[in-house]
């Protein structure tokens, strides 16, 4: 059984980058149900310039031995429905066998607190559609967030995307 009280959360910094991209490829992985790389060579100088920034904040939640079970990713963004400044959060993913230990509630209510502290109108997040992830949708909802209707993506074809294969998944 999982150790719940052992549980650090940090915010991510620029050596955490090649880790970061891991577990962004993880979870892709297990979403889309078949193996998901990204270009790391390429994208991690992005990654690193954006955990610089203040407009995006990587969560980890660590074990008592240091294995990060959890990553949330947050950026921030406007729009005037939205009154302003808000937070999107982009990834959150719990290593399967330490879900529903009360993880990804710890890295949703950072990400909340850090919303509040910056300020910001909200906070919105994209749930998996799949009857499979329905999991995911009613712990959202459990946790506060309400249903705004599907999120859509356009895929800029003249940009030099990091891997264009994985870019139109």
């Amino acid at each position: 059984m999982f150790d719940m009280h052992m549980i650090i959360i940090r915010l991510a910094n620029k050596a955490d980058a090649p880790l970061v991209i891991q577990k962004v490829e993880q979870l892709v992985t297990e979403l889309a149900g078949e193996s998901f790389s990204l270009n790391a060579s390429k994208l991690l100088p992005s990654i690193e310039q954006a955990i610089d920034s203040d407009r995006y904040i990587v969560l980890l939640a660590s074990d008592n031995e240091a294995n990060i079970v959890g990553i949330l990713t947050l950026g921030e963004t406007f729009a005037a429905y939205a009154g302003g400044l808000f937070g999107v959060i982009h990834e959150l993913h719990v290593v399967e066998n330490t879900r529903s230990s009360g993880i990804g509630k710890d890295l949703l209510n950072e990400a909340k607190t850090i919303c509040q502290q910056k300020g910001w109108a909200r906070l919105e997040v994209g749930a998996p559609y799949y009857p499979e992830w329905s999991r995911t949708k009613k712990f959202y909802i459990r946790e506060g967030f309400v249903e705004i209707g599907p999120r859509l993506k356009w895929i800029v074809e003249h940009r030099d995307p990091v891997d264009s294969q994985n870019a139109r998944d």
